[in-house]
């Protein structure tokens, strides 16, 4: 397939076959890989490019050239090589050599790495030739400060290398910049090239995981991303091809949760000029919706039972079951003036109780009762932490609408030792 200049004539050369979005095993080549050429890149100064005349290096001038690449098409992860040639070149200059896309607006959002492909230039000076290769499987990173290969290939797409001639040899790839840059002395780039083979379709997983969620959460049909299956990034969701131009996958529910949801998106919408793009999730279209399973309780539900079944205990404990408005507590400003050396006279006045949650778990093993942890906290007011509680309550809350306290341990530091399956408790 082509990624030429209209992205519906690229689109139409992807395989169309239902239930699997294989794309073509080979990019076309077309008229467009040579006349792009003349497109100026963003970023380097045209007065700085060399011109090529065939490798030939003509004038008195600092020059840089990629004379060419070995292939016009690789396959994705495939080395790609190139001859650099380089003349009237100042003793202690170096050159780098960049991915880049051929697309000269650089404003769309491309999947896949782009820039330097080493971790340092190699000297220059003079006049001479080398041979580059690039292992088309890693780009320079810094994930911990220590600037390191990181394993990531080019996507598909059309691109370029392009050789920049720097006046030292010092140069911050990754990591901090350099606090004085070198100068650059000239630049070219190769004719274009390109890079196919199957994409890696974990972005537009994500997106269409995303999607879906949202849908779900905005119809207020569950209260937290766990109710569906996989995660943030979409693992573990399959994305098939849906009639002619439509990449979508179904997002199953996750315990207690069923679910219809399927996200799609228009397969030309994720093919730019020069590669494949990043999709939106507002931009994808969802149909299908999550529900609770017959005989189970949903999160929210099963929460605040749970709650209900924890806080009486620490509610006499506060002045105040939720968060209140300071003339709820007595407060005015008219009368009392400051409110914090108010609050500092009527330490409790303001306390209440917080009741979050942090951990719900679904277990189908205990007749598909929820595993809930309510933090039973004092907050608010004037209180020394030394005269606040601030507890950790196990609760078991049956399919039945039943909560039971298993277990109640200080917030910090202490864990849970009861077992839900085998130890005894009471239900309230």
């Amino acid at each position: 397939m082509t990624f030429g200049p209209a992205s519906t004539a690229v689109a139409s050369r992807i395989n169309t076959q239902e239930g699997s979005p294989q794309f073509s095993d080979t990019f076309q080549a077309s008229d467009q890989i040579d006349s792009a050429s003349a497109a100026e890149p963003f970023g380097w100064s045209g007065s700085l490019r060399s011109s090529c005349d065939n490798g030939k290096l003509s004038g008195t001038r600092s020059k840089v050239c990629v004379i060419g690449t070995d292939r016009r098409t690789y396959r994705k992860g495939e080395a790609v090589a190139a001859r650099i040639a380089w003349s009237h070149v100042p003793a202690g200059s170096a050159i780098m050599v960049y991915l880049e896309r051929d697309d000269p607006r650089r404003d769309l959002p491309y999947l896949g790495p782009v820039g330097a492909l080493s971790l340092s230039p190699f000297p220059a000076s003079g006049a001479g030739e080398s041979r580059f290769v690039w292992n088309g499987r890693q780009f320079p990173c810094a994930p911990t400060d220590l600037p390191m290969l990181c394993a990531n290939p080019a996507e598909i797409g059309r691109y370029r290398l392009r050789a920049v001639l720097y006046d030292s040899t010092q140069l911050s790839v990754v990591g901090w910049p350099d606090p004085t840059p070198p100068k650059v002395l000239a630049q070219s780039a190769s004719r274009p090239f390109l890079v196919d083979g199957m994409p890696d379709l974990k972005p537009i997983a994500r997106s269409l995981w995303w999607a879906a969620l949202n849908t779900a959460m905005n119809a207020r049909q569950i209260d937290a991303s766990s109710a569906l299956a996989g995660d943030m990034n979409g693992s573990g969701l399959m994305v098939l091809q849906r009639g002619h131009d439509r990449l979508c996958a179904q997002v199953p529910g996750s315990p207690p949760y069923e679910s219809s949801l399927e996200a799609c998106l228009l397969k030309s919408a994720a093919i730019g000029e020069a590669g494949l793009l990043a999709i939106k999730p507002e931009d994808a279209q969802v149909t299908g919706s999550v529900g609770v399973r017959a005989g189970s309780l949903s999160r929210d539900v099963a929460v605040q039972l749970a709650q209900k079944a924890a806080d009486p205990p620490y509610r006499r404990r506060v002045a105040f079951h939720r968060q209140p408005q300071p003339g709820e507590a007595g407060y005015s400003h008219q009368k009392d003036g400051d409110f914090y050396a108010w609050s500092r006279a009527h330490p409790f006045a303001t306390t209440y109780l917080s009741d979050s949650v942090s951990e719900t778990i679904f277990r189908p093993d205990l007749g598909g009762s929820w595993i809930i942890v309510v933090n039973e906290i004092m907050a608010g007011g004037s209180l020394d932490d030394s005269e606040r509680f601030a507890d950790k309550v196990l609760v078991l809350v049956r399919s039945d609408r039943v909560a039971c306290v298993i277990e109640t341990k200080p917030y910090r530091g202490e864990q849970f030792a009861a077992d839900p399956a085998t130890n005894a408790f009471s239900c309230r």
